[in-house]
């Protein structure tokens, strides 16, 4: 159960920072989410048994993530909270209203990556929620996908999950490993050229002592 996907968008086509834990077409069905979602609302969407998007949208802003179904729905709006709050704390209001597409992804999705790991492994106590609006699920509209999105826009989630930990673990080992050995190699090389230099110099030094490159000089 997590969160998989997170985007911050303005007005209905405007994405400004996003961030995803898997691959898949979710991206695609999100942007005809947005071009829809009604103003000044907080809402849930389901499609199927397996994912939900969840989205508050407040002053021509919204903030949605898609999360596995059995993620729970409170906890998914008080995440959103906090990307709302982080968002609006990071940026003045003319660079949220001026910036152009995907123009804060490198400043915010760093954020966003850090609240999803934060609430898909370790949440804040429940009991923060009390502390939040959205305290009460039932106040918080829910709908299925299908009567957002026209015939044409409705597409199965798919969703390719990133390797397992184990896997993650023996990859970046082997980098390192590789890493490791270039660098070896370049060290090697270095030391290879400076040894050569310092002949080369001692011989040209000695060639202008001796009288000439054949040293008969010192013979």
């Amino acid at each position: 159960m997590s969160i998989i996907y997170t985007v911050v968008a303005r007005g209905k086509d405007v994405v400004l920072a996003e961030y995803n834990t898997a691959s898949g077409n979710f991206p695609q069905i999100t942007r005809n989410i947005l071009r829809k979602v009604p103003n000044n609302i907080s809402i849930t969407y389901t499609q199927g048994n397996q994912y939900t998007f969840h989205v508050i949208n407040e002053d021509d802003f919204s903030y949605l993530c898609m999360t596995e179904i059995k993620f729970e729905r409170r906890l998914a709006f008080l995440f959103l909270q906090h990307i709302r709050e982080a968002f609006l704390e990071k940026y003045a209001e003319s660079e949220r209203r001026d910036a152009i597409q995907y123009a804060l992804n490198n400043s915010f999705s760093n954020t966003i990556r850090q609240k999803m790991h934060q609430f898909n492994t370790d949440p804040p106590d429940k009991l923060m929620k009390l502390k939040t609006d959205l305290n009460d699920a039932k106040n918080i509209m829910v709908e299925n996908i299908d009567k957002l999105l026209e015939r044409e826009e409705r597409l199965d989630i798919l969703v390719k999950k990133t390797a397992n930990m184990n896997t993650m673990a023996t990859n970046i080992k082997k980098k390192s490993t590789e890493v490791k050995r270039q660098a070896q190699w370049r060290s090697i090389r270095l030391k290879i050229i400076i040894v050569l230099i310092v002949l080369i110099v001692i011989y040209l030094v000695l060639s202008i002592i001796c009288g000439g490159f054949a040293l008969k000089g010192c013979m």
